[in-house]
Parts: structure tokens; C-alpha cells; sequence
């Protein structure tokens, strides 16, 4: 028998909480958080769907997020609440992309260090800093469009291409 992994990403989260349904184990549920409203807005609510592993995918990124994963870590440990399992971020991609700051991803690669939560760096979107300018004071002027490919995804050298623990990955149903 073939076993089948499902993500359900939400904006709004709020339809799957309240039901009393139990998700099936191999469902991950997570919401998209671009900025900081977003993230207060669900982030609490998507800790209330009864999955097996809840992520936030920080992208686009647009501003800087404070995840508060110590916070949920503290409420699992003490209440049995769940936690965030894994965090996902990136830069906005296509013709409308708009900057991603470094220090804002910076952060979150951090917060997830400081909280043993898994990491997943996606790709700096449609830019790349321009290490020429980069003691400018001005960001704009510090980074150059060249598309999502070419840009890449490493993070200060190196592709963060964490998981959630393998302890909560579900194996193949007998």
C-alpha cells in the first residue's frame, strides 16, 4: 500500500477549527504569515486544528515576524498545546515582486534555531543582493533583479533545507 502525505496551507484557518473533527495523521496543516498581522492573526488559530504537524510559510515575506515559538513551545511543554513544527521562508517571485529583507528572514532562521524548530529557506524571490553595495544604506540600491533561478536559495552560504522531526513524520500503514 502506497502511503500519501497531504499539506493543507490556509490563509484563513478559521473554517477547519471548532468541528471536532479529527485530521487524519498523514494531514499537516499550516497558514501563510507575510508580516506580523498576519501572523497574530493565524497563527493561534491554525495551534487549533488537530493536526499531526503545523508549519507557517513566512512568504512572500514582506515585513519582519516575530513567531513567538519559544511562546508555543512554552504552552506545549507546560499544557500539552501544540506547537509549531516547522517554519517555511521565502521571497515574493514574478513581475511584481517586491523586496525581501535579509535581516527579516535573518530572524526567523534564528527564532527557529533558538526554539529547535525546523527551518526551510525557499529562494530570495526574484532578487540578489549585490554584495558590491551592500555597505549601502539603502536596500533597494543593494539588491539587483535576476529572477527566482539565479538568485537562489542559500542563506548566508548555506541551503536550510530543514524538516519536521523525523519522530513525527508517519511511516507507510501496515
Amino acid at each position: 500500500m502506497e502511503f500519501c502525505q497531504k499539506y493543507g496551507l490556509m490563509q484563513g484557518p478559521h473554517e477547519f477549527t471548532g468541528s471536532g473533527e479529527v485530521w487524519p495523521e498523514n494531514v499537516w496543516a499550516g497558514v501563510t504569515a507575510e508580516n506580523q498581522i498576519r501572523a497574530d492573526e493565524r497563527i493561534p488559530v491554525l495551534l487549533q486544528i488537530p493536526a499531526t504537524i503545523h508549519f507557517v510559510s513566512c512568504e512572500p515575506l514582506l515585513g519582519p515576524v516575530d513567531l513567538k515559538l519559544s511562546h508555543y513551545s512554552l504552552l506545549h511543554s507546560v499544557s500539552g498545546h501544540n506547537k509549531m513544527d516547522w517554519i517555511i521562508a521565502g521571497g515574493e517571485t514574478g513581475p511584481k515582486a517586491r523586496l525581501m529583507n535579509p535581516a527579516w528572514v535573518r530572524s526567523i532562521r534564528d527564532q527557529c534555531r533558538v526554539s529547535n524548530t525546523p527551518f526551510f529557506f525557499k529562494s530570495w524571490g526574484e532578487f540578489l543582493l549585490n554584495n558590491d553595495s551592500i555597505k549601502s544604506n539603502n536596500l533597494i540600491k543593494s539588491f539587483v533583479r535576476v529572477g527566482k533561478k539565479i538568485a537562489g536559495r542559500l542563506l548566508d552560504g548555506q541551503a536550510w533545507n530543514e524538516y519536521p522531526n523525523e519522530t513525527k513524520k508517519l511511516t507507510s500503514p501496515e
